[in-house]
């Protein structure tokens, strides 16, 4: 039997996706995608990391590293004592320092220079490997630094998109709503358009 063309497929997605009432005390929601394998997602909607009972102190404390400049909280899931119930015991971590991600170009990929930018929009489209943003610059930029830029971008917003689109602008021009350069990615191949190449040193 085709159980996709079989008409009583929609209970299959109702069963599916419904926890059974024995575990609903659990309380938890589940993220499921159409796509498999890696999803992008927006960054600033990571608030909080759990951990479980049976992650591994090495585990846990490379995961603190990686995020905690991101202003992540973190929390470990005890067991209440006499008790199948559990409770999020929240861990201190040196994140007291502000969040620079996504917000200025690491010095190391910069040649030490202060490259500063604000995310104004982020939207992907999983499904289609299609991703659109705006991005506020702090500074202009020379073509060069604007490359590095931009494959930073790609890397740590939407690693596997297929078809990037970038809007760059600068403080002179956001009023304008004019782009100061436009960029598309794709097939591996990324297109550079100023709209005033006066303002770009290459």
């Amino acid at each position: 039997m085709d159980i996709i063309k079989n008409k009583q497929n929609n209970y299959i997605k109702k069963f599916a996706f419904h926890k059974s009432k024995r575990w609903e005390y659990e309380q938890e929601h589940r993220i499921v995608t159409s796509k498999i394998g890696l999803n992008s997602y927006y960054h600033k909607a990571l608030k909080s990391i759990y951990f479980g009972l049976k992650i591994n102190e090495s585990d846990k404390s490379k995961i603190i590293n990686l995020f905690k400049s991101r202003g992540i909280q973190f929390y470990q899931i005890e067991l209440e004592k006499n008790s199948y119930s559990f409770k999020a015991v929240k861990l201190e971590s040196d994140n007291s320092h502000e969040s620079k991600y996504l917000q200025q170009l690491p010095i190391t990929i910069s040649n030490g220079k202060i490259i500063e930018f604000e995310i104004l929009k982020s939207k992907m489209f999983n499904y289609g490997g299609i991703g659109e943003f705006k991005v506020l610059l702090k500074q202009e930029l020379n073509k060069s630094e604007l490359e590095t830029l931009i494959n930073y971008l790609k890397e740590n917003l939407f690693n596997e998109g297929k078809v990037l689109f970038f809007e760059f602008f600068t403080e002179q021009n956001i009023a304008e709503g004019v782009p100061w350069a436009y960029v598309n990615i794709r097939k591996g191949q990324t297109d550079i358009q100023f709209n005033r190449k006066k303002n770009c040193t290459q």
